[in-house]
């Protein structure tokens, strides 16, 4: 059934190595692929979720998929929860075969490529067939820390996280079966990996719009990735809630890292080195800038707004000019030289109440210092429009 679907890309990933699956699955040097688990990441998915996934947003994702179409792969940084993930993913799976006895699990190792959309790629935890009809479906398997209550309580009330409901729809859109399993495991990710303490489930079903929304907007954020063009993130409330309480999971103290992990570090300082860099030149910039602008001015004889166009384009600038309440501190001081002196240290503030102290009426004040408002700083507003 799944090959009138799909198409077969390793028929055992046993047999290739981590690098190879990752190259393979990402189509590195190729048009971009995305894997069924990547499907929340696209940014029309994530921006619309009630629960955009936690751990990476579609801006770092579009990052990935660009180098890889350059040809660079990114490190697979392994970490605790995804080892013990592997480790209980068979111990879960027949926890759930021994309480589903009309379903057969079957071992599937294979990758395979939506026939109908070829950029989605995918292998599955497992298959289970039911002994009794034949029915193929798919069983995705989950592991969490005994402690994550949220999902626990989540499963066990048969609701799905929304960043998992989509890798199932998308396994289901490439595979063409139409309903599945998701089965969550949890321990305490001790040293016995045989300490499952107990497992929930939920039975899951293809969705028609859901997948029609999801290839529209997969198809749209791969080609502006391969365009280049800017992917835009919404950052939720949702998602500052779970980026909390992630970050609130702190321990005292240092840990050692180990080599392959060493290489976040040196990620994140040239990451700080590339900030710095653009900082200053982004100074730089605005002081250039600040400077053609005065140049445009004084192009334009002062006018507040200049113009060019020909056959092909037409630049339009604008300059407005803002007006400031902070008096300037010589017309003060010519105005009232002996106030001005008895104030200690001279500010605006500082100066009224010398002038109240002198007899001045808040009118006064007020009018005093309008007659030497000036302008104190601009705005730019500029814009170029290309013809046809």
């Amino acid at each position: 059934m799944i090959n009138q679907y799909a198409n077969v890309v390793v028929p055992d990933i046993r047999t290739i190595t981590n690098e190879e699956w990752r190259t393979l699955r990402r189509n590195v040097g190729k048009e971009p692929k995305i894997g069924c688990s990547e499907t929340a990441l696209v940014a029309g998915i994530y921006n619309q979720s009630p629960e955009p996934f936690p751990w990476k947003t579609p801006v770092a994702f579009a990052r990935e998929l660009r180098a890889a179409i350059d040809g660079v792969i990114y490190d697979n940084i392994s970490s605790t929860a995804m080892e013990w993930g592997h480790k209980m993913e068979t111990p879960i799976a027949i926890e759930w075969a021994k309480r589903n006895p009309d379903w057969q699990l079957v071992a599937t190792h294979t990758m395979y490529e939506s026939k109908a959309y070829p950029w989605m790629r995918g292998n599955f935890d497992f298959l289970c067939q039911n002994k009794k009809s034949g029915e193929l479906r798919i069983l995705e398997i989950k592991h969490t820390h005994a402690r994550n209550e949220k999902f626990v309580t989540a499963m066990k009330e048969g609701r799905v996280p929304d960043y998992y409901a989509w890798q199932c729809q998308a396994e289901m859109t490439i595979t063409g079966i139409q309903s599945m399993f998701i089965c969550l495991g949890w321990t305490y990710m001790d040293d016995n990996a045989a300490d499952l303490i107990d497992i929930a489930w939920v039975e899951l079903h293809s969705n028609a719009e859901k997948e029609a929304f999801m290839v529209k907007e997969t198809r749209s954020f791969l080609q502006k990735v391969e365009k280049g063009e800017e992917i835009k993130v919404k950052t939720s409330e949702k998602l500052a809630e779970e980026l909390k309480e992630l970050w609130g999971e702190y321990k005292i103290g240092t840990t050692v890292l180990d080599a392959p992990k060493k290489d976040l570090l040196v990620k994140y300082r040239a990451i700080l080195d590339e900030e710095e860099e653009l900082s200053d030149r982004l100074k730089n910039v605005r002081v250039e800038r600040d400077v053609l602008a005065d140049q445009i001015f004084q192009a334009a004889e002062r006018h507040c707004k200049a113009e060019y166009a020909d056959e092909k384009t037409r630049y339009i600038f604008e300059m407005t000019f803002k007006s400031s309440n902070t008096a300037r501190e010589e017309d003060i001081k010519v105005a009232y030289p002996k106030i001005y002196d008895a104030s200690q240290k001279f500010s605006a503030e500082a100066f009224k109440k010398e002038m109240r102290d002198h007899g001045f009426t808040k009118a006064e004040i007020d009018i005093f210092f309008d007659s030497i408002k000036t302008p104190n700083g601009f705005s730019l507003k500029t814009a170029s429009t290309f013809k046809d």
